[in-house]
This record gives C-alpha cells, structure tokens and sequence, in this order.
C-alpha cells in the first residue's frame, strides 16, 4: 500500500498534478486556490449548490467530489459576486452635440457649386461627414 502511495504521489508529480515547488496562497494554504484581488482582498475558492443556493469556501480543489447539484466557483471567476476589481474604472462619454456646418458643396467631378437642382451633390461637412443629396424641383 505505501508503494502505491508512492507510485500516485510520483506520477502526479511527473504529470503536473503538483509541484515540488509548492507555494502558498494569500490565506496561507499550501497550494491553495485562493487569490488576492485588486483591492487587497484574499477570495478563497466555493462549492456553489444551484439548487439550495449554498455556498461552502475551500482551501484546496485535490480530491473534491462534487455533487450533481454542484459546480466549483475558483476566486477569479467574473461571475463571482465575492471578486472586486479596483482597477477598472468607467467613465461614460458625454456626447457634445453642436450642429454641423456644410463646408462645401461639389459635385460628381469634384467642382464647387452652390446648389444646382436635380443633379448629384456631395455636401460635406466641418464634421468630415459627407451626404450625397439630390434635390429635385
């Protein structure tokens, strides 16, 4: 049985199961789940039942049996109302509406015209706007 031990420990080293170089998370554990976030705040790592709504916080994910009714929710998980995110900050754009000026009016080969009737112009605008009109009489 402790060469069986030693044979699971082993391959599981040899397969990246664990590290030899263990280290150690924000709430102390070694190989812990848990992370800190950007404002300073150590999250562990849950078992979230979506059935009764539960929630159990874990020090370590090896070996974790879960139940059907049950998902692992890891610290970082954007949908994790526990995780806080300090760094990102939201500044919504104020629209400054100021009306459009028309800068010139030309037509299909590019000549400047006032305005003629019923042929294709191009307006374009101090915006960089451009519309193409035809105004009919």
């Amino acid at each position: 049985m402790k060469k069986l031990k030693q044979n699971l420990l082993l391959a599981m080293i040899l397969f990246g199961f664990i590290s030899k170089a263990q280290t150690t998370d924000c709430n102390g554990v070694i190989s812990g789940s848990a992370l800190m976030d950007t404002c300073g705040t150590c999250h562990q790592a849950y078992v979230y039942d979506f059935v009764t709504h539960s929630v159990s916080f874990i020090d370590d994910t090896l070996g974790l049996m879960l139940a059907s009714t049950e998902m692992i929710v890891m610290p970082d998980n954007p949908q994790s109302p526990y995780w806080n995110d300090c760094d990102i900050t939201f500044i919504q754009p104020i629209a400054i509406i100021k009306e459009r000026e028309i800068v010139k009016v030309i037509d299909l080969l590019g000549r400047e015209t006032k305005g003629t009737k019923n042929q294709p112009l191009f307006y374009i605008y101090d915006d960089g706007t451009v519309e193409k009109k035809i105004i009919f009489q």
